[in-house]
């Protein structure tokens, strides 16, 4: 079930402010690996969202102060083997995140655009243990709050007309792991009608309260995890109607936090040490003024295999539109993907071929039908889940 309402209001030509809500709430069961199978593995879940933002608009300033806070509460049946008894208690969370983010972006010379903000958040998370018989509620397992204030400035100028020097760094401290320094750039070369942008930038990310305290993959002893990434892109039209373009990359990190399948369950983990290459490619040709067609592929060489990670990859697909009526048809191979990692690593190959299809009915009311692995192919993702076969799914779409 989903609820979710927005509302705007425009207070002149330079000030407007927007609000929206959003609460969903779905019940789910996890059958476990079919290794391990898992008997009342049972699910409910409550998510909700909510944000407000004011923002400005002028001829060399223009920005924004937005407030959000988002909420889960989850009680959760571990479920039990065949053989073992019953659970006699659920697991309950609750997590809540409230933020504060302003930002304010300058001409400060011709061709010059700099941007400073401010980013603040609050983490909050609970878990315990709830009889099931009785409703009693257990001492907490964890309840956890941890605080994070962030300021950052982005720099970009226009050197010349065919060059543009981007520039951006952050400075992040944590009320559990500290400060951490965060900085990128890139450049930018117009050639012709393309354009060839070199990018080196930092990715971090601090294990979540849910990470390490939340549910059953939980993990206390996550560590944050980094990584360097080094990108050269280029994309340029060839022709009126066509449209291409190349990507490299290389990166390299440590502790990527994954989820991974340890003894039959799911456990939160850092990786280790991860270093990859690959090249990603992809073209778009308007055949007509309704028929499109998509191709993109990608390769990726890794030196440390992450689990549920491909190798190779490649999609073509054709798209065609007519005033209210839509159609999609699109297949995918998928070649060495990682289902299992470590010292008995795991791959598959399969393609998959999908049918996706829309009519807007009127202004406000839509429908939509979509097929998946139309061909039946039998795969997983991750080691001992298998993925559906072929399946259907249909619905409107209501626009208020």
């Amino acid at each position: 079930r989903v609820l979710f309402r927005s509302v705007g209001y425009e207070f002149s030509n330079n000030w407007n402010a927007y609000a929206d809500v959003g609460i969903t709430h779905f019940n789910a069961s996890y059958p476990g690996a079919t290794s391990a199978p898992l008997f009342d593995a049972d699910q409910w879940i409550t998510r909700g969202v909510a944000s407000a933002a004011i923002e400005n608009h002028y001829d060399k300033t223009d920005g924004a102060v937005s407030f959000y806070y988002n909420f889960g509460n989850h009680k959760i049946n571990d479920g039990h083997a065949e053989s073992a008894p019953a659970q006699t208690n659920w697991f309950r969370s609750q997590d809540a995140l409230a933020g504060i983010s302003a930002w304010q972006s300058f001409g400060l010379f011709k061709g010059n655009t700099t941007t400073v903000g401010l980013d603040w958040q609050s983490i909050h998370g609970k878990a315990w243990n709830q009889v099931i018989a009785t409703g009693e509620d257990l001492a907490p397992m964890a309840d956890k709050t941890e605080t994070e204030f962030a300021g950052y400035v982005d720099f970009r100028q226009d050197i010349t007309g065919w060059l543009t020097l981007d520039f951006g760094l952050r400075a992040d401290t944590h009320s559990q792991s500290g400060l951490e320094i965060i900085p990128q750039g890139g450049l930018a070369f117009r050639l012709g009608k393309g354009e060839l942008k070199a990018m080196v930038s930092k990715g971090f990310r601090r294990p979540s309260i849910k990470d390490m305290y939340l549910w059953r993959m939980a993990n206390a002893e996550l560590e944050p995890e980094r990584v360097m990434n080094y990108e050269l892109a280029f994309k340029a039209p060839a022709g009126e109607n066509v449209t291409y373009g190349v990507n490299v990359f290389y990166l390299k990190g440590d502790n990527l936090i994954q989820t991974v399948m340890i003894d039959g369950g799911p456990h939160n983990v850092n990786t280790g040490a991860v270093e990859n290459f690959g090249a990603e490619l992809e073209l778009r040709w308007r055949m007509s003024g309704n028929w499109n067609l998509v191709t993109n592929g990608s390769w990726l060489h890794m030196k440390n295999p992450v689990d549920a990670t491909p190798g190779i990859t490649a999609y073509a697909g054709v798209q065609y539109h007519k005033k209210r009526f839509a159609v999609s048809a699109g297949g995918m191979e998928v070649g060495k993907l990682y289902t299992a990692v470590g010292a008995n690593p795991v791959t598959q190959n399969f393609f998959l071929l999908n049918l996706n299809a829309s009519y807007q009915l009127t202004d406000w009311l839509g429908i939509w039908a979509r097929g998946d692995n139309l061909l039946n192919q039998q795969y997983e993702i991750n080691e001992g889940y298998p993925m559906p076969g072929i399946n259907f799914m249909a619905g409107l779409s209501l626009t208020l």
